[in-house]
């Protein structure tokens, strides 16, 4: 028997969140105080095969939206009017039907390249504690249990630049699915998730991604036009030390 969930893409997916630099910059001393951040690791160990692949799947879109538009095309196979049928018997109840998907081509073949994001341990690290946050209380939403925003568990672990984006995903498939499910950004009338995958601005990505749970695999997705890390600190001396990557 066909397991059928009646959810839209999107319900996988949180609306995105997207912030400039003089917006949210300065909330980070009152949220630091209660953080109980997450170690940055690192970059070696940073990352799962299952979180690179994702960010690998993001940088394949990026670096020819136009190329990357053919498994949009390839996905359209699975729509039965508002429902989409996957391969392995799931079907999902979308918000909008294909329209989405169709606005998603027309708008890839019309983008020129972005450039490859690249993993930053403290974006990873932030990424961690909403995830964490999100498993261990059952919430959804961009807005942690302690109040912290994106911006704000950010600033735990360095400095953002000039913008910033966050997107959840729930009921994670795989990373194509995921990132194809982004891009097409059903029942989001903003398609923040589409503009934060193609974002030129964007540089610098964090990503975590729970273990499966009862209602699904969870990924959290950072997003910022540039992140410093704050130096790591000597346990023996308490002072700050070179970060190695």
């Amino acid at each position: 028997m066909k397991a059928k969930i009646f959810l839209s893409i999107v319900s996988m997916i949180l609306v995105a969140v997207a912030a400039p630099a003089n917006v949210a910059q300065n909330r980070a001393d009152s949220e630091s105080a209660k953080a109980q951040p997450t170690k940055p690791a690192p970059a070696s160990l940073l990352v799962s095969t299952l979180e690179q692949a994702t960010i690998d799947e993001i940088n394949l879109a990026r670096a020819d939206p136009s190329a990357y538009a053919r498994y949009l095309v390839e996905f359209k196979q699975y729509f039965h009017g508002r429902e989409i049928h996957y391969p392995d018997g799931f079907v999902l109840v979308s918000n909008e039907g294909v329209a989405p998907l169709d606005e998603a081509i027309a708008f890839m073949r019309s983008l020129k390249p972005a450039p490859p994001l690249q993993l930053s341990p403290g974006m990873v690290s932030a990424a961690k504690d909403h995830l964490n946050d999100l498993v261990k209380t059952g919430r959804s939403g961009h807005k942690g249990s302690d109040g912290s925003t994106v911006s704000d568990r950010l600033n735990r672990y360095g400095t953002w630049a000039e913008s910033l984006g966050e997107d959840i995903v729930y009921h994670s498939r795989s990373a194509r699915e995921d990132v194809v499910a982004l891009i097409i950004d059903d029942g989001t009338s903003t398609r923040g998730h589409r503009k934060n995958i193609f974002k030129s601005d964007f540089q610098v990505v964090g990503i975590a991604q729970s273990p499966q749970l009862k209602t699904g695999t969870i990924s959290v997705i950072t997003f910022s036009a540039g992140f410093t890390d704050k130096p790591a600190i000597d346990p023996k001396t308490k002072t700050p030390t070179a970060t190695k990557f």
